[in-house]
This record gives structure tokens, sequence and C-alpha cells, in this order.
């Protein structure tokens, strides 16, 4: 039998308190190197979900989640640089300047060693690409900067929560909404989902249905994670799967909500 446990703090991150306020500048630096910390502010993992607002919809659209009138696609053009150290990048997305003009266009999703010069794909098979002295990366990490800005449209925006979802990041990434630092997240081939709700709202009027966001990503070509992804393949580097924000009624009960937990007897015979 399965017994099935109804969760429904799954819109709430995993830590209680807000995220710019609980990661000193230090610990955020050097996130990406410490196996003890895989994510800061992303929400409890569950499979990628697509909301519809009616199953007769969900069922036309089967296979074609970005279809939904409660997803908002943000793939196509982003404005990008590359640096050559998280530092330098890290400088430069708490800079006071805008610096702006200094950016280019790059296609999310995709890796950026396809599009823009400056950093190339590396192909190994049993040696790692990087000096092996695990959890620590070289200093010289190729960082890529990621900006957008978006606008997000809802008739309720008041009673919806709002979830940007990160279809894989390659290999290590941090978010910022509307210049507030949110949180970081590893596990490069798994989706990692965010409720920028608050971030939005503190920046903008929850009574008004149109919203300008702007979405910030930093992302680190090496973290302690690639000594467990090196593996017989060319090593690339970006956001390279679909990015969107989604729309969750409020207190609307969803199938994210609910987790199940299998108990094995100890002669590994009988499971509930």
């Amino acid at each position: 039998s399965i017994t099935g446990v109804a969760l429904l703090q799954r819109l709430k991150p995993k830590n209680n308190s807000h995220p710019s306020k609980a990661l000193t500048t230090d610990s955020r630096l050097t996130a990406h190197i410490d196996p003890t910390r895989q994510s800061y502010g992303r929400l409890s993992k569950c499979m990628q979900l697509s909301y519809f607002s009616s199953t007769a919809t969900a069922r036309a659209n089967v296979g074609r989640p970005l279809q939904s009138n409660r997803v908002q696609s943000l793939n196509g053009l982003w404005q990008f640089r590359l640096f050559t150290a998280l530092q330098s990048a890290w400088d430069y997305i708490t800079s006071t300047t805008d610096n702006r003009a200094e950016l280019s266009d790059i296609i999310v999703p995709g890796n950026w060693q396809l599009q823009v010069s400056g950093d190339s794909p590396i192909y190994t098979n049993i040696k790692y690409s990087i000096p092996v002295d695990p959890p620590n990366v070289p200093d010289m990490n190729p960082t890529g900067y990621y900006h957008k800005k978006i606008t997000i449209t809802s008739n309720d925006r008041k009673n919806s929560d709002f979830i940007l979802s990160f279809g894989a990041v390659d290999s290590f990434f941090h978010l910022w909404i509307n210049r507030v630092y949110v949180g970081f997240s590893k596990d490069s081939r798994l989706s990692a989902d965010f409720n920028i709700t608050d971030f939005i709202q503190q920046t903008t009027d929850p009574n008004q249905s149109v919203s300008d966001v702007i979405i910030e990503v930093i992302v680190l070509r090496f973290s302690d994670g690639h000594y467990l992804e090196d593996q017989d393949m060319f090593n690339l580097s970006g956001i390279f799967r679909d990015v969107f924000v989604y729309f969750v009624p409020k207190h609307e009960v969803t199938i994210s909500d609910f987790n199940w937990h299998f108990r094995v007897d100890k002669k590994s015979y009988d499971a509930q």
C-alpha cells in the first residue's frame, strides 16, 4: 500500500528566513564549492509541472506545457556578458553603475560556448577538465551574467503566486529579482523553481495587473558538482533548458503539494 501525505508548503522556500538576510556575501561567494549547500531560496524539488486552468485545456495541450495560459515563456533573447571569474561578475551585478550597454544578445535556452567568444567547449573522457582538488575549483572560472526585463501580466496578482522555473542550468547559478538577491541552485540536470512573488511586490504595486520585472542570473561553469558531472561528454555551460514563469492561485492545492513516503520493513519484504 502507498501512504500519501499532503504537503501544502511547497511554494515556500526550504529556508524560513528571507534569503537576502540569511546569507552573508562571503557564504554566497563560496556556495558553489560548499558540498553542504545544494540550494538556497529554491522550492522543494518535484517533477517539472505545467498548470492549466481546466482539465479540458490540459488534455488539449499534452506535451505542450508552454501553451498554458498560466505560463509565460521567457525563452528567446536575453542580454549577456562573459566574465573570467565569479568575483568580477559579482562586482558587476552589485555595482550601482548601470553598465547594460556592455551586454550582448544571447539565446536562451542555449550554451554560451556556442554563441559568444571567450570560452570553448571541453571534451574529456576519463580525465577531469580542471585540476583535481575537490570541492575546490579554479578561481579563473568562466562566469556568465544573464539579464532580462519582462512584463508579468495577471488579472489577479494579489491572489497568485509567481514561480520562476529554470529547466536546467550548468553548473551553478545565483538569482536576483529587481536587484534583490533571491538564492542559488546546483544540480545542473534538474529544474530549479523559485517563488518570486514577494520580490515582485517589494518593488511594485500588487494592485496593478502588470509588473515590470528584472531578472539577473550569474552562472558558473565549474562548481563542486563538476566532480560528479564530469563524464564522457562535451562540457558546456549556461541556461540550456526552458525558462518560464507560472502562476498558481494562492491556497489552491495542486499535485505538487503531495508527497509519497515509502516505509520498508527490516527484511525488505513489505513496503508501505
